[in-house]
């Protein structure tokens, strides 16, 4: 491998490195409440809505903890990592307990009113939730 292609490899790696960094939610754009919306997925491809499964579901991002709503009530509540890029806007949150079956989700927030959550797995689901008020 060529000094040019080793210095490239370097530099791009350098560039990603710095690109993470690990981190308590502070009063980022995940913070606060949002509703959920639908989520795609599963091994069926399968859409699903609080319409289709009859009970309606929020998270609330509160410090180090989130919180799981399902029907209104609190239906679990862990603490959490969140691991972001330079711009807050994408990255991974690693729950101290699982949230929705998982570990860890990665999240991306899409003109501050949409969160979507990702299960780390082929098979999983994608959640859409919109910003909401409790």
């Amino acid at each position: 491998m060529g000094t040019t292609r080793r210095g490239f490899i370097a530099g791009v790696a350098a560039l990603c490195i710095g690109c993470s960094s690990s981190t308590a939610p502070d009063g980022s754009g995940l913070e606060g409440y949002w509703d959920w919306v639908s989520a795609f997925g599963g091994i069926a491809g399968t859409e699903i809505s609080p319409t289709t499964v009859g009970y309606t579901m929020a998270v609330e991002f509160a410090g180090d903890r989130v919180i799981v709503f399902r029907d209104g009530a609190v239906h679990r509540q862990t603490t959490m990592e969140v691991r972001t890029d330079a711009a807050g806007v994408t990255g991974t949150l690693v729950y101290a307990d699982e949230v929705f079956g998982w570990p860890e989700h990665t999240f991306e927030l899409r003109d501050g009113n949409t969160l979507m959550l990702v299960d780390p797995c082929c098979d999983g689901f994608a959640y859409t939730f919109a910003r909401g008020r409790r």
